[in-house]
């Protein structure tokens, strides 16, 4: 796939959680301390297993449903929908705060799921231009990728508050292309969801890559993608295929 004439990738999109970051240590753990904080405050502890089964995650084997509002959505719209269940006064206020309280969590427990300076480095001497188009925070990732060592390598961070969109929609790939001079049939999009998947084809993006080390399995995941490998640090042997 990488080359020089026609039809060569020349970029390379990335997904965050679930894609780079492992996303059960941090977000899900991150949600679920949330969620039991909430439920504290709201006098209902007894709240807390059927607000995260709702939305979408089993305690019993601490995993999300990929197709989930807590695995495809923003972080602001499912801790909106917490409060409103809980009945919790405080309005903006408590969602600014328990936003703030659910990313500073996530942030602290940053595990890779690849070596990812290595990775990135690869791809680079490739001559691709990278970038990660997340449903997090522009600010909460830019924190998370440059603690893992890789945002020097990227060329364009966007997320769900950056102005161009949400996953499934094309925005994001349209604004990675945009902001470093590529059209969409030259860039490959990587994620670990159906939306992720659904957004590289909305796009019109050469290739849909998913990876099997996030929320989805290759049971959902092989009928939406161009290809399926288990986790990113395939992604330089498939693209030199």
């Amino acid at each position: 796939m990488i080359g020089r004439g026609a039809g060569a990738i020349k970029g390379v999109l990335f997904d965050k959680d679930g894609t780079l970051i492992d996303l059960h240590v941090s977000w899900v753990g991150a949600g679920v301390a949330t969620g039991e904080k909430l439920c504290a405050m709201a006098g209902r502890p007894w709240a807390f297993e059927p607000l995260l089964r709702e939305s979408g995650y089993d305690p019993v084997s601490g995993r999300l449903d990929p197709r989930s509002r807590w695995a495809a959505g923003t972080t602001e719209t499912l801790l909106r929908d917490w409060i409103a269940r809980l009945e919790l006064p405080g309005g903006e206020a408590l969602v600014a705060d328990m936003l703030m309280f659910m990313t500073e969590h996530a942030s602290t427990r940053v595990a890779p799921l690849a070596d990812l300076p290595a990775l990135f480095g690869s791809l680079t001497e490739e001559g691709l231009v990278l970038g990660v188009a997340t449903m997090d925070l522009e600010a909460s990732a830019r924190g998370a990728l440059s603690r893992l060592r890789v945002l020097q390598a990227l060329d364009f961070v966007c997320g769900c508050d950056s102005g161009h969109g949400e996953k499934p929609g094309p925005g994001m790939v349209l604004a990675f292309c945009k902001a470093c001079g590529l059209s969409p049939e030259e860039v490959v999009v990587v994620g670990d969801t159906p939306h992720d998947m659904h957004m590289a084809r909305a796009a019109g993006a050469a290739k849909a890559v998913a990876v099997t080390s996030g929320a989805a399995g290759t049971d959902l995941l092989a009928g939406l993608a161009d290809h399926v490998i288990d986790d990113v640090s395939g992604l330089l042997a498939l693209l030199r295929q």
